[in-house]
């Protein structure tokens, strides 16, 4: 299963003085930890432990708290290694096993042009 490192699934802005402190609530829904199934065209909630940091910024999480996720579905999301391969590259081109990662044929473009002053943002 491919995901990024860390997923913003909440945030507020809290203003404090010097020395003060508050309580803040976030909340999220179990859904928004869900990932599209290509091969049964539908959102799963896979198990697993997932953890829920809480800091300033995302790379300053000093809360940290697990999340352990058992009402889901077992899964194992299985590619070939070229789609694993091609994962592990970083993007230039759309790989040829790009459409068994996203379940369908792709259509791909020609290489866009250099962008410059007079190309439109249609282009």
């Amino acid at each position: 299963m491919f995901r990024p490192d860390k997923e913003l699934r909440a945030f507020t802005k809290v203003r404090l003085a010097p020395g003060e402190s508050t309580t803040v609530e976030l909340s999220f829904r179990e859904s928004d930890l869900s990932v599209w199934d290509v091969a049964s065209h539908a959102w799963v909630l896979p198990n697993g432990d997932y953890e829920v940091l809480v800091g300033t910024s995302c790379a300053d999480t000093p809360l940290r708290a697990p999340l352990p996720v058992t009402d889901g579905v077992t899964h194992t999301f299985a590619y070939t290694s070229a789609v694993e391969a091609d994962w592990a590259l970083p993007p230039s081109s759309v790989p040829a096993s790009f459409p068994q990662l996203v379940g369908h044929p792709v259509e791909v473009e020609e290489a866009p042009r250099r962008l410059g002053m007079d190309v439109r943002l249609t282009d």
